[in-house]
């Protein structure tokens, strides 16, 4: 019977023994997982930085490169009228040669016609 009695003692350890070392390893599971999530969820974060990031980069490109258009076309529209004021000075001066040289004509033929 104290045989008996032992065995059952014996058995009664192991058993509690066993109960503890699942709810550790339990414990170590749940730790685990919740690891893994704050891994994962970091990871999800990093992921929304970069693109975020990414996107107002891009967005800086193209700002940057729709003000480059806009000066190009502003140079270029100031360059047509400086070429635009020349042809028009040019046109006016030969105008005026030619008036000018209409008007000698016209004394020299009037000098002569006297």
């Amino acid at each position: 019977a104290e045989l008996q009695a032992k065995a059952h003692v014996r058995q009664l350890q192991q058993q509690q023994q066993a109960h503890v070392e699942a709810q550790r390893q339990r414990q170590r599971q749940a730790e685990a997982q919740r690891q893994a999530e704050l891994r994962q969820q970091a990871q999800a974060e990093a992921q929304a930085e970069a693109q975020a990031q990414a996107r107002q980069e891009a967005q800086a490109r193209q700002q940057e490169q729709a003000r480059q258009q806009e000066q190009a076309r502003a140079e270029l529209q100031a360059e047509a009228q400086r070429n635009a004021q020349q042809q028009a000075q040019a046109q006016a001066q030969a105008q005026a040669q030619v008036r000018a040289q209409a008007a000698a004509q016209a004394i020299g033929q009037a000098a002569a016609n006297a």
